[in-house]
């Protein structure tokens, strides 16, 4: 019920793990997306074919982040276009224009 209220209000199921408004139902999701997690990698699992039905049924996603491809490939854009203002990529790890960007360029260069 407090996932088809956040779903209401906020138009998707992805409920961050630390909630404020509603922390019981920010560890419930990720209770739900680890016991998912399991069940696909074979483990046991109380997450039920039921269960796994009625949470898709509502929109609810099991993986939160974006594709890794298609990150990497958003940022090296981001960087490019960097270069074409400032004519390097010496980005500052912590640019204030795109704080994302500089620790992207950071971990990069790791």
């Amino acid at each position: 019920k407090a996932l088809r209220t956040y779903h209401l209000s906020h138009g998707n199921c992805r409920v961050p793990a630390r909630f404020k408004e509603n922390p019981k139902l920010g560890r419930w999701v990720m209770t739900q997306r680890r016991q998912f997690t399991l069940l696909m990698q074979g483990f046991p699992s109380a997450l039920t074919a039921d269960r796994i039905g009625r949470l898709e049924a509502l929109g609810f996603t099991w993986s939160i982040r974006p594709e890794p491809a298609s990150t990497w490939k958003r940022k090296f854009e981001e960087l490019q276009a960097y270069k074409a203002t400032f004519g390097n990529c010496m980005v500052p790890q912590r640019y204030q224009a795109n704080p994302q960007l500089g620790t992207w360029v950071h971990t990069q260069r790791r």
